[in-house]
């Protein structure tokens, strides 16, 4: 008899939008060596984030506050147009001001940028099991 395989995990799909490409593809390399998260599409700003949605219709949306037509602003309009896809706000910033403002434009989730790649995962993972996960924290998670 041969080997049972372990059932496929559900794939989860994302963007990622942030106006510097190397931390884009930081966080793309980060969430793409989970085997069941697919990034399906990149964006450098808020407004190529929203097209993109209305295209890809992803799960779940990695968005930077301080870019192009700001985060903030691409949250409401995405959490709006599209209720079962979910915002996670990005940032340097860490003060409750920032909670706050991601919270009122729909996000699910904030992590600070300085936060290791296993607590980006797990900030994922909690918002995907619909748990809100806003953390100012500056330690990053141990990997």
């Amino acid at each position: 008899m041969g080997k049972k395989q372990a059932p496929a995990l559900p794939m989860t799909t994302v963007i990622v939008a942030d106006d510097h490409p190397m931390v884009r593809r930081g966080i793309i390399a980060t969430i793409e060596d989970e085997a069941d998260f697919k990034v399906v599409a990149e964006a450098g700003s808020g407004d190529e984030a929203v097209a993109l949605v209305r295209i890809h219709r992803p799960r779940l949306v990695i968005l930077d506050i301080n870019m192009p037509t700001s985060g903030l602003d691409a949250s409401a309009t995405i959490t709006s147009e599209f209720p079962d896809t979910q915002t996670v706000m990005f940032s340097f910033r860490q003060d409750p001001e920032i909670l706050r403002a991601s919270k009122d434009a729909g996000a699910s989730a904030f992590i600070v940028k300085g936060s290791s790649g296993a607590a980006l995962v797990a900030a994922l993972r909690e918002v995907l099991a619909g748990r809100p996960f806003f953390r100012i924290d500056p330690q990053p998670l141990d990997e």
